[in-house]
């Protein structure tokens, strides 16, 4: 966290210095029709993605700068002979400045932990009626590990292998009918079969080239106790995707793939 300070620190500092001496005003800067920025070199480019890259973490981090100050600042320390601030002084005022970046990294931690458990309190609460109400609705079976699944179509080609790497398109949810992830909806996307998560490599033997299904995956059979990205802890997930196709791995001449570590055994 103190380098990274230390560096949007230092970024800031570029930022401004071409904003006060890289031109004269943002007059100088030639614009479209439509009042956007036009460039003419390298030097350019790189000073707007500087200014609209540094500026983010400005707004990000509410940083407010007096510009009048650190010009200021900017000239004594070219002259070095009237510099206002000691370096004793300076190093509080630094501090200070850690200080408040990681209280609100502390803040935005705790208000995302907030919000998880949160979360995870919703989801488990539609969780078992989402579930019963799933395991009878025709077609659907259940595994010994409680997988539950849904064949929407059968598919005709091969069934995947555990070494395969599957190319298919998917919708994900939560029990509560929230859409967590549409990223692969209409654009395939690429899985090996395992490693996943624990009950994916399940699934995918279960499934066919060619096929349309509907997965409900428990907890322990998804992302657990911890979670992952979106997905809280101790969340059921739902995939309904279809199978595009089943391909091993290409592995390099003289390598071979190390099968993952074992999964305890669902609850």
């Amino acid at each position: 966290m103190k380098f990274k300070t230390l560096l949007q620190i230092i970024a800031l500092s570029l930022f401004a210095s071409l904003l006060f001496f890289g031109c004269d005003s943002k007059d100088s800067v030639p614009q479209d029709g439509s009042g956007k920025a036009k460039f003419s070199t390298f030097e350019d480019s790189l000073s707007y993605a500087l200014g609209l890259q540094l500026g983010s973490y400005a707004r990000r981090d509410s940083l407010k700068l007096n510009f009048a100050y650190y010009e200021k600042g900017y000239e004594d320390a070219m002259d070095s002979t009237n510099i206002a601030l000691p370096d004793s002084a300076i190093q509080k005022v630094m501090a200070k400045l850690q200080e408040q970046a990681q209280m609100r990294q502390m803040q935005n931690e705790e208000k995302a932990m907030k919000d998880r458990d949160a979360k995870s309190k919703e989801i488990a609460a539609t969780a078992n009626k989402f579930f019963d109400d799933f395991k009878v609705k025709p077609g659907v079976k259940t595994t010994k590990s409680g997988l539950m699944y849904q064949v929407i179509k059968a598919g005709s080609g091969a069934t995947p292998n555990v070494d395969d790497v599957l190319t298919l398109k998917f919708v994900a949810s939560f029990t509560n009918g929230e859409v967590f992830d549409t990223m692969a909806k209409n654009n395939p996307v690429q899985f090996p079969v395992r490693g996943l998560f624990p009950g994916w490599e399940e699934a995918a033997r279960l499934m066919k080239v060619g096929g349309k299904y509907k997965f409900a995956f428990p907890a322990n059979l998804a992302f657990g106790e911890k979670g992952s990205g979106p997905i809280p802890p101790n969340a059921p997930i739902i995939f309904e995707l279809e199978l595009i196709d089943s391909k091993k791995i290409e592995m390099p001449a003289g390598m071979q793939m190390q099968p993952p570590p074992q999964q305890g055994q669902p609850r």
